[in-house]
């Protein structure tokens, strides 16, 4: 498929599964026998997690460059130079700074009792090899759950990369089907390496529009959550080091926390930002 291609590609995935609700009973993804294959591996029981390189079976042009392995991320995406754990999506039609195809790019989390796992591997449709991802069971019909393993509402998607080396060397076709999309988001969100709950309360709403690290800082200080740009930005690194003390998702560390608790965290001037996290620990 040609690059150019890829953002009509994304943008009609992206509307059709607000469809998908009423579309419950089409059994959109494929279950042909040319597509059977795409359920040979899989990716065992867990969050945020992906494969190692995989063989696509035919070679790919996309963002530039030639590939015929890629990594398949658990959470509803493929990648080519590195695997990919982030699961709060983020904007695709701008620089991501690792090439990516996203079906449907959020939480998932296969660990819950009843939810499918994620299946890969390679096919035919129409007659042209092609290499699909199953978000769900072929056999029970079960979707995959969300964060933090649940599995009371699934989603059942499907990707596919279909070889169109007859139009040119590298052209291929992408491929987004959707059946049952029950949920949207798990319950964090992530905003530039700072974690919080996905279902913030009226009050915190702000944190769900802020795009940035430095947009989040801003909003702390007009919501008043904080006195300064300088004590948002101390709590924002705060937040980023130690969220393994907010929340059972691990997250990387860029930076060594100086010790457990910050000093930020104790003196009186912000209790109204200790009564906030109170809120949002409570909230996990």
């Amino acid at each position: 498929m040609k690059t150019h291609r890829l953002h009509q590609a994304l943008a009609l995935g992206a509307a059709l599964w607000l469809l998908a609700p009423n579309l419950a009973q089409a059994q959109a993804v494929r279950r042909d026998p040319g597509t059977t294959g795409f359920a040979t591996n899989v990716l065992g029981a867990n969050d945020d997690g992906s494969t190692g390189l995989v063989n696509i079976g035919f070679n790919v042009n996309f963002a530039g460059s030639t590939w015929s392995q890629l990594y398949v991320n658990n959470n509803g995406n493929v990648t080519f130079d590195n695997a990919l754990p982030q699961f709060t999506p983020s904007n695709l039609t701008t620089a991501t700074g690792i090439p990516i195809i996203a079906a449907y790019f959020a939480d998932v989390d296969t660990r819950g009792i009843g939810s499918a796992l994620t299946r890969y591997g390679v096919g035919t449709i129409d007659g042209r090899p092609a290499f699909g991802v199953n978000w769900f069971d072929l056999v029970s019909g079960d979707g995959v759950g969300y964060f933090n393993s649940h599995s009371d509402k699934l989603n059942i998607f499907q990707m596919a990369l279909i070889d169109r080396s007859d139009v040119a060397a590298g052209d291929f076709d992408i491929e987004f089907n959707y059946d049952r999309m029950l949920w949207e988001t798990g319950d964090l969100m992530e905003i530039s390496g700072v974690v919080f709950p996905a279902n913030v309360d009226a009050e915190m709403t702000f944190i769900k529009e802020a795009d940035t690290l430095s947009e989040l800082e801003k909003a702390l200080v007009a919501q008043e959550f904080c006195r300064s740009r300088n004590e948002a930005q101390k709590l924002a690194k705060y937040l980023k080091q130690n969220s393994h003390l907010f929340l059972g998702k691990q997250t990387p560390v860029v930076e060594q926390a100086e010790q457990t608790t910050h000093p930020l965290l104790d003196v009186k001037m912000m209790q109204p930002v200790r009564d906030q996290l109170a809120k949002i620990r409570a909230l996990l």
